[in-house]
């Protein structure tokens, strides 16, 4: 559960073998898989917002690739000072 102004949470993900071309791939077939709004895409990451609505919780997801490891964040993009583990989730559904 994160806490704070603008609660996120933040996962690495070791591409191993993966170039950062082919996990780029399969970062936007998750993306469009989770319904999430592709805003940005360059070989080196994403943007994504996940459009649950109006009145539902919504993030910002940025998929950042450097040193062949991707950082995976999830940001609230609401007024919420305690996202109660939406990020996390989103992170780790986005991984899965």
């Amino acid at each position: 559960m994160a806490i704070g102004f603008t609660p996120k949470h933040t996962e690495l993900f070791p591409l191993k073998e993966l170039s950062p071309a082919h996990f780029t791939v399969l970062a936007f077939e998750a993306a469009t898989q989770l319904s999430w709004s592709i805003s940005y895409l360059t070989l080196n990451g994403m943007l994504a917002d996940t459009n649950n609505g109006l009145f539902k919780f919504n993030a910002e997801i940025t998929v950042k690739i450097s040193n062949g490891i991707a950082h995976i964040t999830s940001a609230s993009s609401g007024n919420e000072f305690v996202d109660w583990g939406k990020n996390k989730k989103n992170v780790l559904q986005f991984i899965a």
